[in-house]
């Protein structure tokens, strides 16, 4: 499976320099620990979908990594 993140320049160096890194995400989980992972998405497209309505920056850069789809949780 072929996923996809946007970022910007200096963002993308990085990740391909020392890999993705775990963030913490707004949400919690139902007993109330924090969320942390990468945000990918399915399509290269699919941002658009995700944050429609959101004001976000728009990145200049897009990753695609290719992980066995087993591997998802």
């Amino acid at each position: 499976m072929k996923l996809f993140q946007f970022v910007g320049d200096r963002i993308a160096e990085a990740i391909l320099r020392d890999g993705f890194e775990d963030l913490p995400f707004q949400d919690l989980t139902e007993d109330g620990q924090v969320i942390k992972g990468v945000w990918l998405f399915d399509s290269p497209h699919g941002w658009q979908q995700e944050l429609q309505g959101v004001s976000v920056y728009i990145n200049k850069v897009m990753l695609a990594v290719e992980i066995p789809e087993d591997s998802l949780s």
